[in-house]
């Protein structure tokens, strides 16, 4: 009885040895491809990061482009009548009121048709 029972300890202190060797191989495998997605998934982030800037910065050069402010830093002037842009000499009679914004501030103005 005694010599089966010291069989059976052996059996299962060998069982547990190896049940403890493939957990660690278990475990090492699953942080080897936790490691290998946490990579991957910081070089996508970091690529899709990098797209959005970049795709910011044309956004912008876009807005630029087209911004009123932008114009006037070229040398041209907005005019506006009664709130209205003109965008015509047809819009403009003699004697009209008119406010002429340049990149620095606006002037009044009255114009004279001839």
């Amino acid at each position: 009885m005694e010599k089966r029972l010291n069989n059976n300890m052996v059996i299962y202190t060998k069982l547990n040895l190896q049940l403890q060797s493939q957990n660690k191989v278990f475990v090492s495998h699953y942080q080897q491809k936790i490691q290998t997605y946490e990579n991957l998934l910081k070089i996508n982030f970091h690529n899709k990061l990098k797209a959005n800037r970049n795709n910011l910065s044309m956004l912008i050069s876009k807005l630029n482009a087209l911004s009123p402010l932008q114009t006037l830093e070229r040398g041209y002037a907005l005019v506006k009548k009664e709130n209205q842009y003109v965008s015509s000499i047809d819009d403009l009679n003699n004697e009209d009121n008119v406010s002429i914004y340049l990149k620095d501030g606006y002037v009044k103005a009255t114009i004279y048709k001839e």
